[in-house]
């Protein structure tokens, strides 16, 4: 996002020469990406919104639900443009204007995404930090103001260009904003669940061993119990982190390559790293869904049992049809339009046999008859 200004009005020679495939595989890329981005956000919303065990109406379920939408119109609108316009550079076409929308739209599904992710993290440190309160705290109002908020800054933010602020300011403003900033925010407010949530823990620990009515002290496995268990969150909360980190940092990096040093983009080593790192911040729009979701059992099991509805109607749709098209393959030639037409013939004068075909003898009667009765 942001990356490749040239693009819009000029592709390089090296990529237009057909001497390279790094366009198509840049394009293939994209479209592999959005559709895990579209797959995966969509069963996401609508696991959330089917929810079978009634257990994901919850404040924090509105932002995953934001959240999703996000990625999923990353995955649905901008990917497939960037895609378009890498395989029309393939086929040495320029159709710059793929590349213009595609830029636009990433950058408001794009923050969207970002900036969800920092109020689910805000949300979660309200949660730890006060959890008798948060529910008034994080309300549904509250939530969807922020929803609305997170919306808005991000199509603000997009429109910029088109209000008269130049392009190299545009950028700058996109990567220590955008990134530098929410970036440092996201790492803060982790930083400061993990530590909230180890003060809980000693606390806790402490008034388990000295102030209950039993006067009883902790013994070994509980205390590993709990450690266990915060160290499982760590790891979670860690993971959540870094791979945001890992999708934003090569663009974060060749953003500033081609700010402070424009003749390097003419490398054609330096070009491809830069293109690739577009479908990598994609890839987050992917991931999000395991990560922030169904990494949750209840996301998890909540997303096997709407499966598993699923599978249940398809099979009884489909089940009647696929029994009846294997009957029909184990027939034999011709038997097939026989005994539709004799049934057809006995239903026409309300008669369930096949006494009056004069074509048959009664043993092939009663073979036909009973084929009949098994398909209908």
């Amino acid at each position: 996002m942001g990356l490749n200004s040239t693009a819009t009005s000029g592709i390089d020679d090296f990529e237009n020469s057909g001497k390279t495939k790094t366009p198509l595989l840049i394009g293939i890329a994209n479209l592999l990406v959005g559709i895990v981005a579209v797959v995966g956000n969509f069963l996401l919303c609508v696991t959330i919104y089917k929810d079978p065990y009634r257990r994901l109406r919850s404040t924090a379920s509105y932002l995953v639900v934001n959240l999703a939408v996000a990625d999923l119109l990353t995955g649905l609108i901008t990917e497939p443009l960037y895609a378009a316009f890498e395989i029309s550079n393939f086929i040495e076409k320029k159709f710059n204007i793929l590349y213009v929308i595609g830029e636009s739209t990433a950058y408001v599904f794009v923050n969207a995404s970002i900036l969800s992710i920092l109020s689910l993290a805000l949300d979660r440190y309200i949660a730890v930090k006060y959890p008798l309160s948060h529910g008034q705290k994080m309300d549904r109002n509250r939530i969807f103001t922020i929803i609305v908020l997170v919306w808005t800054y991000s199509l603000l933010f997009s429109m910029l260009r088109f209000m008269g602020v130049s392009q190299d300011v545009f950028y700058w403003l996109d990567l220590h904003v955008n990134y530098t900033l929410f970036a440092g925010i996201l790492i803060g407010l982790y930083v400061c669940i993990y530590f909230t949530i180890k003060h809980q823990l000693a606390q806790s620990l402490r008034t388990q061993g000295y102030n209950s009515e039993t006067r009883r002290q902790p013994n070994h496995n509980e205390i590993e119990t709990k450690m266990k268990s915060e160290k499982k969150m760590t790891r979670t909360v860690f993971l959540l982190v870094l791979v945001a980190i890992a999708c934003m940092l090569p663009l974060y990096i060749m953003l500033h390559v081609e700010l402070l040093c424009e003749s390097c983009m003419e490398i054609p080593a330096v070009k491809t790293i830069s293109k690739l790192s577009e479908p990598i911040l994609f890839l987050n729009s992917g991931l999000n869904p395991f990560l922030y979701a169904w990494t949750i059992p209840k996301y998890r099991q909540a997303l096997k049992q709407t499966l598993r509805v699923w599978r249940h109607h398809a099979r009884s749709v489909c089940g009647l049809c696929a029994i009846k098209t294997e009957k029909q393959r184990k027939m034999r030639p011709g038997q097939f339009k026989c005994v539709f037409a004799i049934h057809n013939q006995g239903m026409a004068d309300g008669k369930t046999t096949l006494s009056n075909s004069k074509d048959s003898n009664p043993v092939q009667l009663m073979e036909m008859n009973a084929i009949s009765n098994n398909i209908i």
